[in-house]
């Protein structure tokens, strides 16, 4: 059974992501900080980390660095509001595997997990919210 983590500072955006992403199947666990996120990246490594890029306790590419050296191999879907072409490509450059729109449809956010470890079959439905 595939696990997603939710790091988003942003509480109702993070219960969405979380709550769609468990509809959809995932067992998802929720981070409202980065070192909730990366605590819980090395205590249960998940299969896909949906992380924002504005963060008020630590900038999203220093997040992602972080989350690499602590667990290499575990891909991570950027979610952003409104990404320009720079933008995404500074994400990327940075080591996200994706970067979304947040106000895509969440269809296809869930479809651009899809090669970082998300989407394909169906899972049983789970969802944490984890705190420090």
């Amino acid at each position: 059974m595939q696990r997603i983590l939710v790091i988003d500072d942003t509480l109702p955006v993070a219960q969405t992501l979380g709550r769609d992403f468990a509809a959809a199947g995932y067992v998802v666990d929720v981070a409202g900080s980065s070192d909730v996120g990366l605590a819980a990246v090395r205590t249960h490594p998940p299969d896909l980390v949906v992380l924002d890029r504005a963060r008020a306790d630590m900038e999203g590419v220093h997040l992602l660095q972080r989350l690499h050296a602590t667990a290499e191999q575990v891909p991570v879907l950027l979610v952003v509001p409104d990404p320009t072409a720079s933008d995404q490509v500074r994400w990327l450059d940075s080591g996200a595997d994706d970067c979304v729109a947040l106000t895509l449809p969440f269809e296809v956010v869930l479809a651009r997990g899809a090669p970082c470890g998300g989407g394909g079959h169906r899972r049983r439905s789970d969802s944490h919210m984890l705190t420090s």
